[in-house]
Formats: structure tokens, sequence, C-alpha cells
């Protein structure tokens, strides 16, 4: 299902593709993904994330500025850093700050660990992946918002994918 195909009224766990889609302004999703979380800021739909998406998504931001700044290899990126950790500072947070502020859009901190490692077993899942499903379970929400195919074996969410532009 596509991420206009949420109806309204939803809750619907963020994945952090989502918002690096945004972020980066990546041609493919991006007209998508802004459509998608402007209904959250209208509070037509309510969304959620937790610091493993913030994280992943400040990662990959940090990561997309460094590498067009540099003119670096996504895989030279770590060599990079190691070498010149100050170009971080080189790198305003503020687009990413801003994104995780809107309206509807809430911050999930509570998780049964149990379930991480559960869901990570179950259905051949990485750290990350497995903490935001043990999160979702947790907080009883079945509607996710992500591009990673991983999570098509689930078979008790919903997930909603971005359009890619036509």
């Amino acid at each position: 299902m596509r991420l206009e195909d949420i109806p309204d009224g939803k809750k619907v766990f963020i994945d952090s593709n989502i918002f690096t889609y945004l972020l980066v302004e990546d041609s493919r999703y991006i007209k998508s993904v802004n459509s998608f979380l402007k209904r959250i800021e209208q509070g037509k739909i309510i969304g959620f994330f937790n610091l493993t998406v913030f994280d992943e998504t400040f990662f990959n931001f940090i990561k997309a500025k460094v590498i067009g700044m540099y003119g670096a290899k996504r895989e030279g990126f770590n060599d990079l850093y190691k070498r010149n950790p100050d170009i971080l500072s080189e790198i305003s947070p503020e687009p990413v700050l801003k994104i995780f502020q809107i309206d509807n859009l809430n911050l999930i901190t509570l998780i049964r660990l149990s379930l991480v490692t559960k869901f990570s077993r179950k259905y051949s899942l990485l750290p990350a992946d497995a903490i935001n499903l043990a999160v979702m379970k947790t907080h009883n929400l079945i509607n996710l918002a992500s591009n990673d195919s991983d999570f098509e074996r689930i078979d008790w969410i919903n997930l909603y994918k971005p359009s890619k532009k036509e």
C-alpha cells in the first residue's frame, strides 16, 4: 500500500527512510513523503517515532551532507569523518530538529526489550528494525510508514510505502 492510502484518523509509526527522503530531497519520493508529513502536521494522521528512528535519520542526514560537501563516496564516509571529526560542526542540525518537531508527531520511549530479540530472530530483522517493531507492538501500533521491504515479512502490520515520482 502507498502512504497516500493511509486513512485519516490512523496512528502510524514512521521509519527513518521516510524522514531521510525529505531531508536529502530524494527526487524519487519527496512528493509522496512531503504530502504524508503534511497530513500529520494537519492532524489527519497521528505519527510516532522513537530514538532509533531519530538516530538513523540524523546519521543519514549528516552522511549525505558530508558526502555532498566533500565529494566523498558513501563507503568513504567513515574514514573521512575519523580523519576530520570537525566536519560535523559544519552541518546544521536544524533541518532534522524541525522535521521531528512537527505537530502530531510523537516520540515514543517505552519499549519491551524482550520483544526486540524475539522479533529479530522470528522475522530475521536487524536490531534497528526489530526495535521499531517492538515499539509498535508495545504501543499497539499496526500501521507503518516505511520503504524497507524487510517489513513485508511481518503479517500483523499494515506497511505503507512512499510512491515513486512518475
